[in-house]
């Protein structure tokens, strides 16, 4: 199943590369450049329009919704020699036909896939406890919740599997289904009312309307929503907004008239590393610093990438702002893995933190909390770690060490030793081993 799904989405991501409303294979200053051109181009298409209107979208239950059997006659219709030479094109070679035959047997097997339960749920009495079968002999001893579900879906268990719908899971045919929501556009629409371009991405889209009259734009709306229907998109009126037209969000990129920018949780230039909370203040600072001698960005925005990230780094480790928690520490000195405030700005972002706030200890509790922190000999502190980087400057690969001074809040994480799987003793217990010893080396 996983070939099949694997051999249609390279394809479609290759795809997407040249199709005008696909954004699913690229990303960066590239999709920015997209989103900006396609957008603009419905005023080529539409020279009389006076009316225009930018609309954010996002569809409900996308991968319950899209069908197997229409992403198969998708690509049937796309190498059919019968359709390319009713509209002039040369006929399929023989990899698009080989290809046609992957694709529609990927989205039949799509279509009559199983789930598989995995083991049963453990039931327990008074005197002992097993895991049972997923069977409808042992639903007495599971929970009313449990039976609640198994009583409705007897008819389609079986040996431990669960006949599941046609719809897809997480994560498959991300590229296919954004060629086949493309499908839709402009499908069925009176021309001599207006048009509309889309961009897509999956599930997420934005797309722009011009109208020569304002009492077609619902109309429009109204027809784009049909023609989306048609293969099985169902827009959420809950998440779907309109706008004025260069106004919007799309795959956490935003929208104002000519400013294009990415901002979101997951926008990998302000996600915090995940080491520990010191590390990843220090990390955010470095990269800004970099980045300002690289004339990558201004003083200004360098200042507000440092706000984002520090607010950032300060959720993922649940660190309260605090500038008091410490009764006999000044404010100033509280580190910001402690509670205390950010002390970076973008003149002074180069700076190591214990060092910057050695600066402002006028007292000598202040100095012993430094010293403190900074204790060698703390066992909740580990040592520097090598990491294994590429160079751009030598053109190989460096083992370099972390500059940062180490303190009580560069702490080691703890082993996962609650690994248990079943069918993989052999790497359970190497996995296991190799945990130990490096908790070993790091004491």
């Amino acid at each position: 199943m996983r070939m099949f799904l694997l051999i249609q989405e390279n394809f479609h991501l290759e795809l997407g590369k040249l199709i005008p409303g696909s954004t699913i294979s690229i990303g960066g200053e590239e999709k920015k450049a997209k989103i900006i051109h396609n957008l603009v181009s419905i005023n080529l298409e539409n020279l009389y329009a006076q009316y225009t209107l930018q609309s954010t979208q996002d569809a409900a239950k996308w991968n319950e919704c899209i069908n197997p059997a229409l992403l198969g006659m998708m690509h049937k219709t796309f190498f059919d020699e019968d359709v390319r030479k009713e509209l002039g094109l040369q006929k399929p070679s023989t990899h698009g036909k080989l290809f046609q035959r992957i694709a529609v047997s990927g989205n039949f097997l799509l279509a009559i896939k199983r789930i598989f339960l995995g083991e049963g749920p453990v039931c327990t009495t008074d005197d002992f406890h097993n895991k049972v079968s997923w069977e409808m002999r042992n639903i007495s001893r599971m929970n009313s919740r449990t039976q609640e579900w198994m009583t409705e879906a007897k008819d389609l268990l079986k040996d431990g599997y669960l006949e599941s719908s046609p719809g897809m899971l997480m994560g498959m045919h991300n590229a296919a289904s954004t060629t086949l929501g493309l499908t839709a556009m402009m499908y069925g629409t009176d021309k001599s009312i207006g048009c509309y371009v889309t961009l897509r991405s999956s599930d997420d889209s934005m797309t722009t309307y011009a109208v020569a009259n304002p009492t077609n734009v619902g109309k429009i709306i109204e027809e784009e929503n049909r023609a989306l229907k048609l293969i099985g998109i169902n827009l959420s009126r809950e998440k779907t907004w309109f706008f004025k037209e260069k106004f919007g969000e799309f795959t956490s990129w935003y929208q104002d008239t000519v400013f294009v920018s990415q901002f979101g949780v997951e926008t990998s230039t302000i996600r915090p590393q995940g080491k520990n909370p010191h590390d990843d203040f220090y990390s955010i600072t470095k990269t800004s610093a970099v980045s300002q001698n690289r004339n990558e960005i201004n003083p200004i925005g360098a200042q507000m990438k440092l706000l984002a990230e520090f607010d950032c780094v300060r959720r993922l480790y649940k660190i309260r702002l605090d500038p008091n928690k410490r009764v006999s520490v000044s404010p100033q000195v509280l580190l910001a893995a402690d509670g205390g405030f950010m002390p970076w700005d973008c003149m002074n972002c180069h700076l190591e933190e214990t060092s910057l706030r050695e600066v402002w200890a006028r007292i000598d509790e202040d100095r012993e909390y430094l010293l403190r922190i900074r204790n060698p000999d703390n066992p909740f502190t580990t040592d520097n770690d090598q990491e294994l980087t590429y160079s751009k400057e030598i053109g190989c690969m460096v083992l370099s060490e972390i500059e940062t001074p180490r303190n009580s809040f560069t702490f080691m994480r703890k082993a996962n030793r609650a690994v248990t799987n079943l069918k993989a003793k052999t790497h359970e217990s190497l996995e296991r081993a190799a945990s130990q010893i490096v908790v070993a080396n790091q004491l």
